[in-house]
């Protein structure tokens, strides 16, 4: 899963339980930048 920081990040959260994690390959400025949608809270 992914690499860096974000990869330890995933890998704590697996092991705390979560199942549903997921690396965003290109994060979240090809996310944007791609048109998807973004919350502004």
């Amino acid at each position: 899963m992914g690499e860096g920081r974000a990869a330890l990040a995933g890998q704590t959260l697996q092991q705390l339980g979560y199942t549903n994690v997921s690396y965003l390959a290109g994060g979240f400025n090809e996310w944007r930048d791609s048109g998807l949608p973004v919350s502004h809270d």
